[in-house]
Formats: C-alpha cells, structure tokens, sequence
C-alpha cells in the first residue's frame, strides 16, 4: 500500500477555500502535512497556477515517532487512531 490521504479541515475566505491533508506514507515511515487552495469558480487554470491556486503544497514531513509525540498540527482524536491504524504503530497515550 502506498500513500494514503486524509481531509482534517477546510477553510474559506473571500478568494478561495483551503482543505487540509495529512498523506500516511508507510514506505518512507512519514506523514506529509500540505494544503489544497481550491481553484476558485471561473478562474482559468493558468492563472491558477499563477497565483498558487488549484494544486497541492505540502508544509512538513515528520516521520511516524515524531508524529506520535507531537503532531505538527491539532487532529481530532478519532483522526489520530485512523493515522495509527493506518501507520502500523501502537498508540501511545494522547
């Protein structure tokens, strides 16, 4: 199994609206932190891809200890087993 992504939270301004993912790699013993600024309605691709729009970035990599002791960012505690599950690890105390 390579790669898999979970959808924690989205939020919306005036220009757009960014989903937030977390990617469990367990090849590489890591999880990937990015975002996902949604192209906005009516606005061409190219322009998109100018300013930033309508593609995946990532903020950090941590690799599955690190992420067990301190998450980059807040998940909910039902997200966190999911991760675990999907890692392969044992849970430690939240």
């Amino acid at each position: 199994m390579g790669k898999v992504r979970y959808w924690y939270q989205s939020e919306e301004d005036e220009l757009t609206t960014v989903d937030y993912f977390i990617e469990v790699e367990r090849e590489e013993k890591s999880v990937l932190w990015g975002f996902h600024p949604r192209l906005p309605k009516g606005m061409h691709s190219k322009k998109g891809d100018e300013m930033g729009l309508g593609s995946d970035h990532s903020d950090r990599r941590q690799s599955f200890a690190e992420f067990l002791t301190a998450p980059y960012q807040t998940v909910s505690p039902e997200l966190k087993e999911k991760l675990i599950a999907e890692m392969g690890e044992e849970p430690g105390p939240f």
